[in-house]
């Protein structure tokens, strides 16, 4: 059975290793475990050494600091870790070879196990090799993070070696000795190197941000806004001011052009064979391509803010965008478990020739039971959400959505069912008064479809939220690994911020614009009235024209202040107030009505139509 050594405090010239003369197997940087001979030599040798010498197999580094080396059927979870068949790793054969060529000669089970340890005059030099390829080897990883010096003295070859042919395991000082080492590089995420700055650096991390919160301002704005127009106002349909229209589709425009030059990005990086770290920062891109131009285009169709070439820009973005995403989640739906993400997703962070090709980090989750990609490892293994499997739902929620509003645009389009409600409202007098009475025994159908209406936008403002919510929890994830430089403000991050300046300084130009026309027209309109009212040397109030026109019995009366103008008694007061050049400008602005064609008084077809 297995002895843990705790690493209590020892008296300074207490030297552990010295007294320990058994095999040691490191399962944490807090202990040294010794191996009995037995379990020692019942470790499966034939997988661990293909080539028969496992003298010579432990010089390739390439398969000492593998994950799971090829032909050892375990898997990367219980491969070297207590209490599993592969409990002594090719690690711990290899750093015990000087152990095992003093107990190979006396040992008397050692007949399977002779044939893989050549006891020779050279041995020595053989293990001399082994024990300075591997202290190279955590040497080189430590030179390759972002803080090397918080791990060079204890990696250094000198404090890693007690002597040319074993490691030092020295338990009571902290600052050197192999165990130091593998603490300082597994034990935190400074171990690590930066991912890749340019698939999801600060600059593309910030874009999201800055995305996401905009979206939740905007969702509350218009679901307020939607609730006051529908039963504040007792509109059929919410809408926005025309001086926000522009910024509006200016904002969904640039997060199209945003999604596509991402997918085009990702393309040029090859999904179909991108690692685990690079495909899991690339999908949460692709989302971010199509979720938020979806959302935002769903808010403005439900304020009536409709075109052609902006649903054209969202649909241009959601279809790249869904041939990347699902090239990475195919790619990436293939990952099994810690094996890849350890052995290919750490070598993609960084890889030194003196570890054939991989690191030492490979052999944390071995040594010490911690996972340095360990939010990488919960999306592929653990977490319910998010996780590879099930994050497929945003496209489907995005696309649900997207097909609704643009076969719904598309009906309107060819049915032409805008240009007829617009016809309706400019229908005159006594026909759009009928009307609005006959509108008033239809309250409670008008007020569920107000309703329904506010309740289905209110239902998919909350689910897209939670997708939102999703997409946060996947970026987030990837925030904890701490491989993003938050420093790292590279040419390319600083233009994927400053790729959102125009759409807001365009946003500003259209506020200031507009509020300065409106501005300009009022002051036109008082400067045409102020004259007219004081030149007309026949006006007459309107409501004395009222009067005398109703003072007629026939019905038929008309009344002229200028012999220019005239009106039959037909028309309602609204219908005649707004053909007046010289009507009261206080008036005016009371009475909204759009001309209609006036007649003669003596047309008796006319005003029967009336």
């Amino acid at each position: 059975m297995a002895t843990p050594y705790i690493t209590a405090p020892r008296p300074i010239d207490y030297d552990d290793y010295q007294d320990i003369k058994d095999f040691i197997e490191i399962y944490d940087t807090k202990n040294l475990t010794v191996i009995s001979n037995d379990d020692f030599f019942s470790a499966p040798f034939k997988e661990y050494c293909p080539s028969g010498d496992c003298m010579k197999d432990c010089q390739n580094m390439t398969r000492v600091f593998a994950s799971v080396p090829s032909s050892v059927k375990s898997d990367a979870r219980g491969y070297g870790r207590p209490n599993s068949n592969t409990s002594v790793s090719l690690f711990g054969v290899c750093t015990n070879l000087d152990h095992i060529t003093s107990v190979l000669p006396t040992y008397k089970h050692m007949d399977k196990a002779r044939a893989y340890f050549n006891v020779n005059p050279s041995a020595k030099t053989n293990i001399t090799k082994v024990t300075s390829k591997i202290a190279s080897c955590y040497a080189s990883t430590c030179d390759l993070t972002r803080e090397p010096d918080k791990c060079r003295e204890a990696c250094s070859m000198d404090n890693f070696l007690a002597d040319p042919t074993r490691l030092n395991f020295n338990l009571n000082n902290n600052n050197t000795g192999a165990l130091a080492c593998i603490s300082r590089l597994c034990d935190n995420t400074c171990g690590l190197p930066y991912a890749n700055q340019d698939v999801l650096g600060i600059g593309v991390l910030t874009t999201y941000y800055v995305q996401a919160l905009t979206l939740l301002l905007m969702a509350t704005a218009f679901l307020t806004s939607a609730g006051y127009q529908l039963w504040g106002k007792k509109r059929d349909k919410p809408r926005v001011f025309d001086k926000a229209k522009s910024p509006l589709e200016t904002f969904l425009s640039a997060q199209s052009y945003f999604g596509v030059s991402v997918a085009v990005a990702t393309f040029a990086m090859h999904p179909a064979h991108v690692d685990a770290l690079n495909g899991y920062a690339l999908v949460a891109s692709s989302v971010m391509g199509f979720l938020p131009p979806v959302f935002t285009l769903m808010l403005l169709h439900s304020h009536g803010v409709k075109s052609w070439f902006s649903t054209g820009l969202v649909l241009a973005s959601w279809t790249v965008n869904t041939a990347t995403f699902f090239t990475l989640v195919n790619n990436l739906a293939g990952v099994k478990g810690d094996s890849d993400l350890l052995g290919v997703g750490l070598q993609s962070l960084f890889h030194t020739t003196s570890c054939g090709g991989s690191s030492a980090m490979a052999l944390c989750h071995q040594l010490t039971g911690a996972e340095p990609l360990v939010y990488l490892d919960r999306f592929f293994n653990k977490n319910p959400i998010p996780n590879v499997k099930n994050i497929p739902i945003l496209w489907a929620l995005a696309t649900t959505v997207l097909l609704v509003v643009a076969g719904r645009q598309a009906f309107q389009s060819w049915s032409g069912r805008d240009g007829s409600l617009a016809e309706a409202t400019h229908k005159p007098g006594l026909t759009a008064l009928a009307e609005s009475r006959s509108a008033k025994n239809k309250i409670s159908t008008c007020f569920s479809r107000k309703a329904v209406r506010f309740g289905l936008l209110l239902l998919t403002t909350t689910i897209f939220c939670l997708a939102l919510a999703y997409e946060f929890r996947v970026v987030r994830e990837y925030q904890k690994m701490d491989i993003i430089d938050k420093r790292g403000w590279s040419f390319g991050q600083v233009v994927a911020v400053l790729f959102w300046v125009p759409p807001l300084l365009d946003s500003a130009h259209a506020l200031f614009k507009s509020s300065r026309t409106g501005r300009s027209a009022v002051d036109g309109e008082m400067e045409k009235t102020q004259p007219q009212r004081q030149g007309s040397e026949d006006y007459e109030p309107l409501a004395y024209a009222h009067l005398r026109a109703s003072s007629n019995p026939t019905g038929y009366g008309s009344y002229s202040a200028n012999a220019s103008n005239s009106w039959s008694d037909g028309e309602n007061l609204l219908t005649s107030a707004h053909i007046r050049p010289d009507t009261d400008v206080s008036v005016l602005r009371s009475i909204t009505r759009r001309p209609v064609p006036y007649h003669h008084v003596g047309d008796h077809e006319q005003n029967e139509q009336v």
